[in-house]
């Protein structure tokens, strides 16, 4: 049995069947098809790679890299086949917000399309982005590069976003090469906390609390910036629940007033789990005032940030704010301090870590 060229064969069946859209054969007698690496194919029956279409070496980056804020994002991409005017690139943005619904867009190639932003429905259920190619068409196998500015309101998740998201995606409707979604092949990550931070001050220890949204890895660090605390040694200890994450040791910085954790070589803490250390051995003093004064200056100047690979997070006010005794005498409850009678705290839900 002879089969041409972009057909194939099961040796089981007697069936000549054309490749589907995606796949190629480049031989006679095929028993399998090659599916493409990247992008897809415009027909069936298709007898070469390079009948294989696709948006390749896509990126998007973001400026500033905080979550739940607005930033500028930058979108490249090479597409392989021709961008004709009224076609369209579609950029999947799921869990962004923005505040200008037909951005003006920016870069080499802002003013090459013309833009619009759509909630998700039944059909595409995200948030994305729709670029029409106007004023003229764009080559193939050249790159192209758009920038949403900061001006339009585009604002990251509050959670944050994972290096190579999955969920940011790009497709076209081009005659030329039609490609279905297909996630963006780098984008970069952006860690968040997700509200959860928590700093509680009791008996000249510090309890600190909270949730990273992306993994943590040896070498990263959580530092917390603590502008109104003295303290006389340099190496506090630490204790409490994930305090082997860290090689149970920590290291205040007198000229900044802070307290740098560093994950520890051979340990890691995966994203969305909580971690919880108890410092001390440092000598920590409390400023002068009484409690309610002391609480009512610290919200809003103690801070939290992150240089995590899988997601840094800048210096970000810490929510919860809190002094007095942990729960039920429980030296690792302080992500739950303001919750209990024995805390003076006092909360804010307007800057979430």
């Amino acid at each position: 049995r002879s089969l041409r060229q972009g057909w194939y064969s099961d040796p089981a069946s007697p069936a000549c069947v054309a490749c589907p859209r995606g796949f190629y054969t480049t031989g006679y007698g095929a028993g399998e098809c090659t599916k493409c690496e990247f992008g897809t194919t415009v027909n069936t029956g298709s007898t070469s790679p390079i009948q294989c279409y696709g948006l390749l070496n896509s990126s998007i980056a973001f400026n500033p890299r905080k979550a739940g804020d607005p930033t500028a994002a930058t979108l490249r991409f090479l597409p392989q086949m021709t961008l004709q005017a009224g076609e369209n690139v579609v950029l999947g943005l799921g869990g962004f917000t923005i505040a200008e619904l037909n951005p003006v867009l920016s870069g080499p190639h802002g003013a090459s399309f013309l833009a619009a932003w759509e909630p998700p429905t039944e059909g595409q259920p995200f948030e994305a982005l729709r670029l029409t190619v106007w004023g003229g068409a764009l080559p193939r196998l050249a790159f192209v590069e758009v920038e949403v500015p900061l001006s339009a309101g585009l604002r990251l998740p509050r959670l944050g976003s994972p290096r190579d998201n999955v969920h940011l995606t790009l497709s076209t409707d081009a005659a030329a090469g039609q490609t279905p979604t297909v996630p963006i092949e780098r984008s970069q990550p952006v860690g968040s906390f997700g509200g959860s931070a928590t700093v509680l001050w009791e008996g000249g220890a510090l309890t600190l609390s909270v949730t990273p949204t992306m993994a943590l890895a040896p070498g990263d660090t959580l530092s917390f910036s603590l502008p109104l605390f003295m303290a006389a040694s340099a190496t506090p200890s630490v204790s409490g629940r994930s305090a082997a994450v860290f090689g149970a040791v920590a290291a205040w910085t007198a000229a900044t007033r802070a307290v740098q954790l560093t994950v520890a070589s051979g340990f890691a803490s995966a994203a969305e789990r909580t971690i919880s250390v108890v410092v001390s051995d440092m000598s920590l003093s409390l400023p002068a005032g009484n409690s309610t004064t002391w609480v009512a200056a610290s919200l809003g100047a103690i801070s939290v940030e992150s240089a995590a690979a899988a997601g840094p997070v800048p210096t970000t006010v810490v929510p919860r704010v809190c002094r007095g005794g942990p729960i039920a005498g429980n030296a690792d409850s302080g992500s739950e301090c303001c919750h209990g009678s024995k805390a003076l705290c006092l909360l804010s839900i307007f800057d979430a870590v």
